[in-house]
Parts: structure tokens; C-alpha cells; sequence
């Protein structure tokens, strides 16, 4: 997804577009595994040392609630983040 199309779908979606989101967006989106939110964290803060590990879950969730990205739940209750929605 373009940043762009984000864009507008965030905007569509009633939530201000941060540059916190993002940049959470873009690792989330173009990554080719799932991703924990420890791992996004660790990247985003290297471009945004100030963010909070609470930023990127709230990122996450909103994401998911808008259809950008499904959660998947594990069995040790750590969750990983696809962007791939396909079924």
C-alpha cells in the first residue's frame, strides 16, 4: 500500500494521520514476516526515539480495527501483525 492510499484511509477512517503512525504503518506494511510490537518498536524508535512502546499497540489496534492488518495470536500469548488481510 502507497503511503498515500494510508493516507486517505486513515483520514476516511476519522483518525489524524501522526507522524508516529506512520511510521509504524510503513515497517508494519511493507514487511515480509509478522512482526511482533516488540520488534516494531525497536524499529520504529530508532527514527523516533521519543515514541512509546504504548504508541505502536495503539497504532496496531487501530490498524486492525480499520482492515489494514489482521493480529495473530499464538499460543504464548505473544501476538504477530500481518498486513496481508487475504484470507
Amino acid at each position: 500500500m502507497e503511503t498515500e492510499q494510508l493516507v486517505t484511509k486513515l483520514r476516511n477512517s476519522g483518525y489524524k494521520v501522526t507522524p508516529q503512525r506512520l511510521a509504524v504503518c510503513e515497517i508494519i506494511l511493507s514487511s515480509k514476516d509478522h512482526p511482533t510490537a516488540d520488534q516494531i518498536y525497536e524499529k520504529v524508535k530508532k527514527k523516533h526515539p521519543t515514541m512509546s512502546l504504548a504508541t505502536v499497540y495503539q497504532t496496531l489496534h487501530l490498524l486492525s480495527e480499520i482492515g489494514l492488518l489482521q493480529e495473530l495470536g499464538f499460543s504464548n500469548s505473544i501476538s504477530r501483525y500481518d498486513p496481508d488481510t487475504s484470507p
